[in-house]
């Protein structure tokens, strides 16, 4: 196990590598992991617990192999990766988006805390410094907001919102890497996990409100549409048009609040950290 020195020293230079004010670039180190994902398997595997939040300890250790992973990002990705709407591309785009996630929520930790307790990270995030951070990638600089809006682009409605994260704005953070073979797959699992999670999607009794993430807000009109499309309805609300994606938890999370307004989440996003 890593000493708290050795801690503190990875904190300190991730802090002096990614800027301390506003939405400052972050920048790399000029090493990079090998072409491929087998660094961020690691840092995921390290990292994630099996709810998909973040273990702190372990991401202060990780960060400088998870910097190495997204140096190897950085520069133009192979043109099947670069193929919009390919499944090959989701994939890294989910990859990227996880990673950088993590690197951000890091580079918020020393901003706000570095002579306090380097095992803990902060209960939220500056939403404009999550969303508009840019970073290297692909060949050019990147937000995850523009991530996110590619996301968006996509067929399938619920792309955008499955995306990973570090925060409760996202769908919780894989184990391990996504591949383009089975990337498509996950997105069953992976948007029913987000509609179960009450840190995620608010059911609110009081004031009759289902409060969703951004990127679900983004998609609810098509997801309404596809749905009254579906069954021959209109004036569906979006609660009703989740629930053919639901199942079990999610399910009944969305059956207690039918009739409910959905509403964007409001305020800045919460750090999904384990054993919270």
């Amino acid at each position: 196990m890593a000493t708290r020195p050795t801690i503190l020293w990875a904190l300190l230079a991730a802090a002096a590598g990614g800027g301390c004010a506003g939405n400052q670039p972050i920048v790399l180190p000029e090493a990079a992991a090998p072409p491929g994902f087998a660094a961020l398997a690691e840092v995921l595997a390290a990292v994630v617990d099996a709810d998909g939040a973040v273990e702190p300890t372990a991401l202060a250790v990780r960060l400088p192999q998870l910097e190495h992973q997204l140096a190897a990002l950085a520069g133009p990705w192979p043109p099947e990766a670069r193929a919009a709407g390919s499944d090959a591309r989701l994939a890294w785009l989910y990859n990227a988006r996880a990673a950088w996630s993590l690197r951000i929520v890091a580079r918020e930790r020393m901003i706000d805390a570095v002579f306090g307790d380097v095992f803990h990270l902060p209960e939220r995030i500056d939403a404009r410094r999550l969303l508009a951070t840019p970073f290297p990638m692909d060949g050019g600089l990147w937000t995850l907001a523009a991530i996110d809006r590619e996301l968006l682009a996509y067929e399938d409605v619920r792309v955008a919102a499955a995306a990973p994260g570090a925060t409760d704005w996202a769908a919780p953070l894989p184990g391990a890497p996504f591949e383009a073979a089975t990337v498509r797959a996950t997105l069953d699992a992976r948007f029913n996990a987000l509609l179960a999670d009450g840190r995620r999607v608010v059911v609110d009794h009081g004031d009759q409100r289902l409060a969703v993430p951004p990127a679900l807000w983004a998609a609810a009109g098509r997801i309404v549409a596809a749905y009254e499309t579906r069954y021959g309805t209109r004036d569906a609300l979006l609660v009703t048009a989740l629930l053919p994606y639901a199942q079990g938890k999610a399910q009944r999370r969305l059956v207690s609040a039918m009739g409910y307004e959905a509403v964007r989440r409001s305020g800045d996003p919460g750090i999904v950290a384990a054993g919270k």
